[in-house]
């Protein structure tokens, strides 16, 4: 004896596949995607607001990286490049759960000198060449 509410006779898709119980029984309309920030009812151009925003702010980071001295500019290289090892040591660690720190210190190690090896040998060329 079938159970009360179960139906051998769903309904099928345009594969004729059955769909699924919960596709055939919505209480709630299809949900209609809008798209807000292009809405003529939406008062200015968001993109334009974004482009203008990110302008600035390079702006802003150029002047400041200007009026470093040279002594700040090197410490701010080393940080950025010791900020870069560690999230690739994160990545590698995140890959391969498994490796020891001196593993990911070996991997870091190839990664990089791969990436040395593609710059000195000008593997990679820009798509602007």
């Amino acid at each position: 004896m079938p159970r009360v509410g179960f139906h051998e006779d769903r309904p099928v898709n345009a594969a004729g596949f059955k769909l699924p119980r919960f596709q055939r029984f919505s209480r709630f309309p299809p949900i209609q995607i809008v798209d807000v920030l292009h809405s003529p009812l939406y008062p200015f151009n968001v993109e334009d607001e974004i482009q203008q925003l990110a302008d600035d702010i390079y702006r802003r980071k150029v002047l400041r990286a200007r009026q470093l001295s040279v002594g700040e500019r090197i410490d701010t290289a080393i940080e950025l490049f010791e900020g870069a090892v560690g999230l690739m040591k994160d990545g590698i660690r995140a890959q391969f759960p498994g490796f020891t720190e001196d593993e990911v210190d070996a991997t870091v190690k190839k990664r990089l000198n791969r990436i040395r090896q593609i710059d000195e040998h000008k593997i990679y060329q820009p798509a602007s060449s």
